[in-house]
């Protein structure tokens, strides 16, 4: 499972991210990943925690990284993507688990678009002043026809996004 998370850094001109991944066990159903298409698109991440644990739990999890990595190519929009994952996930998954999550994409101009489905809340560290991004939808895997709204925030140089599970909180 440790090879399906990206490297713990990594530059993406103009953007750098970091990763720091602890396993409760020896499998999980946390997942991050980061996908750079290389079409002009930005850069896309993703952070998510599917419910459960053990090796369901990490069989979902890694369900749900292929279906958001065939979207990504395409370069459309997180909120669009979050949808037709969510319609994916809850056509063909296990019916008692569920993912929150959240994927961003980053542009070259400093724009963060977000879409958040029922996860925590991402903290926005500026230079001078702090904030949170709540959730804009319900977990997938809940809902098949849930639709999926997205934020978008416009990041300075110095500025970070913390994304984290609830092992953290």
């Amino acid at each position: 499972q440790g090879r399906l998370l990206p490297a713990r850094s990594l530059d993406v001109p103009p953007w750098r991210l970091a990763l720091h991944s602890v396993a409760a066990g020896p499998v999980s159903g946390d997942f991050c990943d980061v996908v750079a298409p290389g079409n002009g698109g930005g850069v896309y991440f993703l952070l998510g925690d599917v419910s459960g644990k053990g090796v369901a739990a990490s069989l979902v999890m890694a369900q749900l990284q292929a279906i958001f990595r065939s979207l990504v190519p395409a370069a459309i929009p997180p909120a669009e993507a979050v949808t037709r994952a969510n319609r994916l996930f809850c056509d063909f998954a296990i019916h008692t688990h569920y993912s929150t999550l959240v994927l961003g994409r980053a542009h070259h101009d400093g724009r963060v678009e977000l879409c958040n489905a029922g996860h925590v809340p991402v903290l926005w560290l500026g230079r001078t002043s702090a904030g949170h991004l709540d959730a804009t939808g319900m977990p997938l895997g809940m809902f098949g026809e849930s639709e999926y709204a997205a934020q978008t925030v416009r990041l300075a140089e110095g500025d970070r996004l913390v994304l984290y599970t609830d092992g953290v909180t």
